[in-house]
Order: structure tokens, then C-alpha cells, then sequence
């Protein structure tokens, strides 16, 4: 009896003590609270190092709680020499980071959230910002030749050591992108401070900006995203607002299984700022398994709300019977998995004419070994593009909102998508992409199996980024030409969309073999075209097995089909329905 009496005290002791203030975690549930590390919220301090060792702790056991308090975080870099900080999140499984509300303050080179080789991992209730955010706004109050006289608004204090990556040109009186306005990236040289407040800036070619538009200029363009995922597997973002970051929202490479609801990346309300992300609000690279993004807001991003892809590897060399060297253009990587199906594919078509199994994959600097487990295609040249079948996520993307971005909302270069139940508003390029690329940007893959059902485009397609409509089908070869045959995408479904404006077409389709256009209402559209097929409500070109069927269009001229065929259509290849 009093043996177990004993027993029974000492466990009531190490439980007392596990469950005391001095530990940050408690026995019932695996909770880690970031204050018992030292982060306090709203003390003005930086977070950075009790925040990581808090996570460090998590990553020792699975299935824990990180947890905030309401209020305000700072990730801060000391000095400008210093290393980018972040916080880092390395193998780690099961944790659920709980932001009770909380919000994330950056100011400098960091990283708020950098996740690597991690397994089911979910973030919710929490915002990021930063402190000065990574543009400024201003009045174009002069353009001579290449020179521009930028008042900047008291709101963004420059003195004149920030850089100019890009400029873009937005109404003075609605803040948002300007129809038809200009941009510049890269060609810039340093701004100099030529008063209080004011830039000179000069161009490394002539853009014809307005004097008297307001001018965005950008300090960073890519570089520091909210969330980095690499590598990583169930990964879930819920409840997160992203006011600001000098790069992407969310960024995820080599990942599966991701999901994002009630993700909003917003400009925050009360400010004087145009924009939300420089870049992209998600972008996903080589991902597997399925992307889910749903009741999100993406609003005022330098780029686009969605795009999901892979790479095209170029062959640059034909070693022996079963292996390859090839090259992502721009030199990113994007290596194969044993087992993985490769699509050899012309570079001139983007059509692909074989396919092989990956045996084994390296990388070395750019440079990509692949071995096969068969022979090379006898029909395999130098230049031409490989493509991974393995690594086209199932995507699904409902009940969004897209708003007043520079560029496009979503570009689906997948296979198996669903994008329904979305709104889309002021995008200044297309609404809806359905693309790959085996030229610039080398993104890959010819989709398959994708449907775009009831969804609403108002005002897009109307400046920056523009195409040749406000839903687009298409692949791009060198140069971004249009791809010239049938059958790169298949079996596309385009129902039951509400289109209203934009400066070119409402549907565009190319490059395509079994397309169902139906039920979709189009007006105001072709108001300034900039090509042929943007004098179209539809336009079809180099596509086949193509069927439109009660599509209703407003404001057509006179015994006017409501559709056009283009070149490279096969005879009776479009078929119109009633």
C-alpha cells in the first residue's frame, strides 16, 4: 500500500513539474508555447531565435502544438550585411502551428516561414507583414526620353539607395492597375533622389509611362516568400493572411499533397499601399499527389494568383543507348524519380512522340543524367524537350477570388484539374491560362482531363500581361510563338462561365484535340484588340474535335457566327450545337 502510495506521488511530482511554468510543453498535449522560449507578442523586440528554438523543440517529438499568443511577432534583421533570417522548419512531422491571431512583423531580408523534407504540418489563424513594404507609390510627374520625375508618397520613405527592379502604371484615383498602362522590368538604372521624397529615374529604354499616373515601383520582385515548401508532404494553410512579402505568398517545390483554405492575400485595408505580394500569391513546382485551394482572396499581387507547373529539361546530349543530359533553360532543376514517366517531346510542337521510364537521375550543376530503362526514342534529337508525367498534380481550385493583380489569375499546366465556383476581377492579363511552354520559361506539362465550370470574369485582360483572351488555351514554342498542331492539350471541358469585358476574346483555344465550349455568356468584349483572334467572342485555331454548344453573346454584329476559325484546323474539326 505504501509502495503504491509512493509510486502514485512521484508520478503526481514529474507530472506537476512537466506541466509547470517552467516547461513549454504540457504532458496532455504536446503544446509548445512560444513564450516559454522568450517570444513575447508586442514587446517591439526581434522573435526570430525563441520562435526557432521553439520549433527545434517540436521537431524532436511528433504531434505537437506550437502555439502563439494573440498579437505582434518581429522577425528583424539586425544589420543590412547580415544573412537572410528565417524561420526554419527542417524534418519536421505532425505539428500543427496555431496563431491564436497572431501576426508576423518582417522587416529586411527574411523569411517568415521556410519548410524542408516535413510531413503534415498546418498553419492557421495567423497574419504576415512587413514593416516597410517592398515598393513604393508615387506621382509621375515628368517622362523626358528615359527619364522619370516620381514624386513618392509620404507613406514610403525613400532616400535614395533603394533599388528599381519594375515599374508599373496604376489610376490615381482608384489606386489599382491602369487598363492598357505600362510596366518596366529590369531595364532600370538606380533611382537618385532628386528632392525630398522625389525620384529621378532613368530607363535603359523608352516606355511611354503618363505623366500625372501613379507609378509602383518595385524594390524586389522575387526573393523572400512567406512560405517556402520544399520537399515537404501534407502541408495545410488555413486561416492566413498575407498583407505583404518581397517575393511569393506561397511557394512550394518537390512537394505533394497540399492543401490552402481561406488563404487571403490582401492589400491591407487602411493603408495607402497598391499592392500585397511582388510576385505570385502561390506558385507550385514539380508537385505530386493534389493541390486544393479553396474560399481563398488573392488581391493586388505584383503576378499570379495560381500557377502550377513543372519543367521541360532540354536535351543538350544523347550518352549511349539508355542515357540523357539535359537543362532547364534558365537553369532550375527539376530531377526525376526512379520510375518516373518521361514524355520526349519536340520542342518545335510541343507534341510529345514517346515515352520512357526513369531507371536513375542525377544533377551536377544545371546539367540533368538521366537513365532509362529502355533505349532512347530512335526519333530523340538535340533539343528537344523531356517532360515528367509523373509529376502532375490533381488540382482543384473553387470558390475564390482574383482582384485588381497585375497579370493572370490562374495558369493550369496540369493534368486532371477542376476550377470551378471562382470569381475573377481587374486581372490586367487572362482570368484562366491553360498553357505549357517548351521555349523561355520551359513549363511544363501538356494538360489533360481539365474542366473550367461557372465561373465569373469581370474586367479582365484589359493591360499588363495581356492575351489573346480571358480564358486561354495555348502552348508557346521559341520566342512565345503559338504552337501550330492539334492535340498538345486534351479533353477540355469550358462550361457555364460568366465573361464580361477585356480587350481581346473571350475564349481562345489552341493547339487542342477534344474541347467542349458550352453555356458560356460572353459581352463586352474585343474592346481594343490586339491580334486577330481578339476580334472574336470565341476564336479557334490549329485545334481539332472542337464542339460549341449554346454559348450566349451579347453585342454581336449582325448574322455573325459568334465564333471564328483560324488557321490550322483540320475541315469539320469545330462543330457548333444548338
Amino acid at each position: 500500500m505504501r509502495s503504491s502510495l509512493l509510486i502514485q506521488f512521484r508520478f503526481i511530482t514529474i507530472l506537476s513539474l512537466l506541466c509547470g511554468h517552467n516547461s513549454p510543453i504540457t504532458a496532455e498535449a504536446l503544446d509548445v508555447h512560444v513564450s516559454m522560449f522568450g517570444a513575447i507578442p508586442d514587446d517591439g523586440l526581434d522573435d526570430c531565435l525563441a520562435i526557432q528554438k521553439a520549433i527545434d523543440r517540436c521537431a524532436t517529438q511528433p504531434g505537437c502544438r506550437l502555439i502563439f499568443s494573440k498579437g505582434q511577432y518581429e522577425i528583424q534583421e539586425e544589420n543590412p550585411e547580415s544573412e537572410i533570417k528565417h524561420l526554419s522548419f527542417e524534418r519536421v512531422k505532425d505539428l500543427q502551428v496555431i496563431g491564436n491571431g497572431m501576426e508576423l512583423l518582417c522587416s529586411g531580408q527574411v523569411y517568415p516561414f521556410s519548410l524542408a523534407h516535413c510531413k503534415g504540418i498546418s498553419f492557421e489563424n495567423l497574419s504576415i507583414d512587413w514593416k516597410r513594404v517592398p515598393w513604393s507609390v508615387g506621382e509621375i510627374r515628368s517622362v523626358s526620353g528615359t527619364e522619370l520625375i516620381i514624386a513618392v508618397e509620404p507613406d514610403f520613405p525613400v532616400d535614395g539607395t533603394e533599388p528599381a527592379v519594375a515599374i508599373n502604371e496604376f489610376e490615381p484615383a482608384t489606386r489599382l492597375p491602369k487598363a492598357g498602362g505600362q510596366e518596366i522590368y529590369y531595364d532600370i538604372e538606380q533611382p537618385v533622389l532628386a528632392g525630398p521624397q522625389t525620384l529621378k529615374i532613368t530607363l535603359k529604354k523608352p516606355v511611354p509611362f503618363a505623366p500625372g499616373s501613379l507609378a509602383v515601383i518595385r524594390h524586389r520582385v522575387y526573393g523572400l516568400n512567406a512560405f517556402v515548401i520544399q520537399d515537404c508532404a501534407g502541408v495545410a494553410i488555413h486561416d492566413v493572411t498575407i498583407f505583404c512579402t518581397p517575393g511569393m505568398g506561397v511557394f512550394s517545390d518537390s512537394s505533394r499533397d497540399l492543401s490552402l483554405d481561406r488563404v487571403r492575400v490582401l492589400v491591407r485595408p487602411g493603408t495607402r499601399r497598391a499592392m500585397s505580394t511582388t510576385a505570385d500569391a502561390t506558385h507550385f513546382i514539380s508537385s505530386r499527389g493534389s493541390i486544393r485551394i479553396e474560399n481563398s482572396i488573392f488581391e493586388g499581387m505584383g503576378d499570379d494568383a495560381v500557377n502550377v507547373h513543372g519543367f521541360y529539361l532540354r536535351m543538350t546530349e544523347l550518352i549511349g543507348e539508355k542515357t540523357v543530359a539535359a537543362r532547364h533553360t534558365n537553369g532550375f532543376h527539376a530531377v526525376p524519380r526512379k520510375g518516373d514517366i518521361l514524355e520526349f517531346t519536340s520542342a518545335d510542337s510541343v507534341m510529345c512522340y514517346a515515352t520512357r521510364t526513369v531507371e536513375s537521375a542525377t544533377v551536377d550543376g544545371p546539367i540533368h543524367r538521366i537513365t532509362l530503362a529502355d533505349p532512347i526514342p530512335t526519333e530523340a534529337r538535340i533539343g528537344d524537350v523531356l517532360g515528367n508525367a509523373s509529376s502532375v498534380p490533381k488540382l482543384e481550385i473553387r470558390n475564390c477570388i482574383v482582384r485588381n493583380n497585375r497579370a493572370r489569375g490562374f495558369l493550369v499546366q496540369t493534368r486532371g484539374a477542376l476550377i470551378e465556383h471562382n470569381r475573377f476581377e481587374g486581372c490586367t492579363g487572362g482570368g484562366i491560362f491553360v498553357t505549357c511552354d517548351s521555349g523561355y520559361w520551359s513549363e511544363s506539362i501538356a494538360t489533360r482531363d481539365v474542366m473550367i465550370r461557372e465561373n465569373q470574369f469581370t474586367g479582365c485582360n484589359m493591360g499588363a500581361a495581356l492575351a489573346e483572351g480571358v480564358i486561354s488555351v495555348f502552348a508557346h514554342v521559341k520566342d512565345f510563338h503559338q504552337a501550330q498542331l492539334p492535340g498538345v492539350h486534351r479533353n477540355l471541358r469550358i462550361e457555364n462561365n460568366q465573361i464580361d469585358g477585356g480587350f481581346n476574346s473571350g475564349i481562345f483555344i489552341s493547339a487542342s484535340d477534344g474541347v467542349l465550349v458550352s453555356h458560356n455568356q460572353i459581352k463586352n468584349f474585343s474592346q481594343s484588340p490586339t491580334c486577330e483572334a481578339g476580334k472574336f467572342p470565341i476564336y479557334i485555331q490549329a485545334s481539332t474535335r472542337v464542339t460549341l454548344r449554346n454559348n450566349q453573346i451579347q453585342g454581336l454584329p449582325e448574322n455573325s457566327p459568334g465564333y471564328e476559325i483560324g488557321s490550322g484546323c483540320p475541315e469539320g474539326s469545330v462543330k457548333l450545337e444548338p
